[in-house]
């Protein structure tokens, strides 16, 4: 991902076997800098999601650090904290981002929850560190704080991805079954359904976490097997929308 020391000290993430025999992969991680500081980049803290994504957290003094997708993607000065998230072979920059003000803060420590949300802990001297709408306390209470950010690069989780609806001509319609959708943050959610006319996903547009609706109108069909496909995605993911198949089965009335 980054093959080349851009200053002083970057910091680095390396990935080795189980046995620490073999090195799997390495990159630094860091910018430019400032002139004579040895630790321009100081990894902190790392951690793995069950995919084998990589999450990192740390210091930069780098205004040029790599930011990819950032919550904030200008250095605030002095020293600032950063999160960042790496694929599983370290190739790639999936989102990064700063986090300060206009003094110094560093990046201690983070934590991953259930639905790829990341919780960063550090330092700041900061009285203008970035906050949310409404956060627990909005000033600075000494000359240095702790601060707790979350950060959600959203990652889509369905409670299922296969659907199938039986019908026999003449009865009654199957009843329409629940998709719950949830993110590590509440990010809008689009549905973009197969044209065909016997299938429905409903709401097509909401706010995450959702439930949908998906229901099918078989009564005009033959006997068969009808399939079609649907998609769920947010805005600004770095991951494909999530595709799901639905299966109705029409069989003929029952004989006399």
């Amino acid at each position: 991902m980054q093959p080349k020391l851009a200053a002083w000290g970057d910091g680095f993430i390396a990935a080795l076997n189980d046995s620490a025999t073999n090195l799997l992969w390495s990159t630094y991680l860091g910018g430019s800098g400032r002139s004579a500081v040895a630790e321009d980049e100081l990894v902190t803290a790392l951690a793995i999601d069950p995919d084998g994504f990589v999450y990192a957290a740390g210091t930069t003094t780098s205004a040029d650090f790599p930011v990819q997708r950032a919550v904030q993607s200008t250095f605030g000065g002095g020293t600032d904290a950063f999160t960042a998230k790496l694929t599983p072979n370290g190739d790639m920059l999936v989102h990064s981002t700063f986090h300060g003000g206009a003094a110094n803060e560093t990046g201690q420590a983070l934590v991953l929850t259930p639905l790829r949300g990341v919780h960063l802990v550090g330092q700041t001297y900061s009285g203008d560190l970035p906050l949310s709408e409404k956060p627990f306390s909005a000033r600075r209470g000494a000359n240095a704080d702790a601060f707790l950010a979350a950060v959600c690069d959203p990652v889509l989780f369905a409670s299922a991805t296969a659907f199938d609806f039986y019908y026999t001509q003449g009865g009654v319609a199957p009843a329409p079954q629940k998709l719950d959708v949830t993110a590590c943050a509440q990010v809008p959610l689009s549905v973009q359904a197969s044209p065909e006319v016997w299938l429905t996903v409903s709401p097509s547009d909401s706010t995450l976490p959702s439930t949908l609706s998906v229901s099918v109108k078989p009564e005009a069909l033959e006997p068969g097997d009808y399939t079609a496909t649907f998609t769920l995605s947010t805005p600004d993911s770095w991951f494909d929308p999530i595709t799901s198949t639905v299966t109705l089965h029409v069989a003929p009335p029952p004989q006399p």
